[in-house]
């Protein structure tokens, strides 16, 4: 916000950029390793081997609720917070329909699994699997409605842009600088408490 106050618009865009590519990077590593090691954070993190399945479920969503963020900070930036607000509650109402419907239809497979395998625990475990497809359409609805939004404001972002009193660009370096030594004290106390 304090670039868009001082009316730095092309430093504004570079931020968001530069957060963007940053929450492709991170949030496709992390999405990499929920989708190939769904186990390992099953069973190490949260001490529920079964939950494995759900893990994998969620992996996509990982990246997508990075980069969406990243776009609704930006929007938040330029006071665009009542359709960012509006889309959160679209988002979570999405995520409630789907899930409920996603847990009904893996339920119904983990019957199945459960008759074949003679264990009444993938009745569970699809369900709640079911409830991850949910968190996942939900978190792609919502970046498809920020780029809707993004997009319908282009004509308003151009017009900031030709009255830019941006004295000093920042280039793309510095930018990440400043992202990764904001996160970094956050990302160490999460490590810490995890």
């Amino acid at each position: 916000r304090s670039r868009i106050r001082h009316g730095q618009i092309r430093n504004a865009f570079k931020v968001l950029r530069s957060a963007v590519v940053i929450a492709i990077i991170i949030g496709g590593i992390m999405s990499v390793l929920f989708y190939f090691f769904p186990e390992m954070f099953a069973r190490d993190l949260m001490k529920v081997s079964s939950a494995a399945f759900a893990v994998k479920q969620l992996a996509p969503a990982l990246i997508i609720l990075c980069v969406s963020g990243s776009i609704r900070g930006f929007l938040c930036g330029f006071d665009i917070e009542i359709p960012c607000a509006l889309i959160s509650v679209l988002e979570q109402v999405v995520v409630f329909i789907v899930s409920i419907l996603g847990l009904n239809y893996y339920k119904a497979y983990g019957v199945k699994v459960s008759g074949l395998l003679m264990n009444e625990e993938y009745n569970a475990i699809y369900a709640v699997k079911g409830c991850m497809t949910g968190v996942t359409i939900g978190a792609f609805v919502g970046l498809c409605l920020y780029i809707f939004i993004y997009y319908m404001n282009r004509i308003k972002f151009k017009k900031l842009l030709r009255k830019d009193t941006t004295i000093r660009d920042e280039n793309y370096g510095q930018v990440s600088n400043i992202f990764f030594r904001s996160v970094l004290p956050y990302a160490a106390i999460l490590l810490l408490f995890v």
